[in-house]
């Protein structure tokens, strides 16, 4: 079996960190400092490359793990979250509270 990247179309399916994929959409901008829409915009697109990703190294015959590389994306959304709201880049979400007194335990209110 010869190495992935001896295919002429290593390119296209080279696993790239999430950081690199972001840089197409939002330029110079880091994800922490980047306005809401094309900070989600970048988590698109970096899960739009994983799923295109792993369709191509799939059609090749080669092996891709998509688990590790979403999980890599979703830690590094979830850090770049952190920071943006420490540096007051994101909105703070209200945490819910579970009501004490209702028959519905699950029930919850803001």
């Amino acid at each position: 079996m010869s190495s992935i990247k001896d295919h002429p179309l290593y390119i296209r399916m080279k696993q790239l960190p999430p950081q690199e994929v972001a840089q197409w959409v939002l330029g110079p901008t880091s994800i922490e400092s980047a306005a809401t829409g094309l900070r989600k915009e970048a988590f698109r697109r970096v899960a739009k490359h994983i799923t295109v990703g792993k369709a191509e190294r799939t059609k090749y015959g080669f092996n891709s793990d998509t688990n590790g590389e979403i999980a890599r994306a979703m830690e590094w959304a979830f850090q770049a979250g952190i920071k943006a709201a420490e540096k007051g880049g994101a909105a703070q979400v209200k945490s819910a509270s579970v009501d004490a007194d209702s028959p519905d335990p699950n029930a919850r209110h803001a």
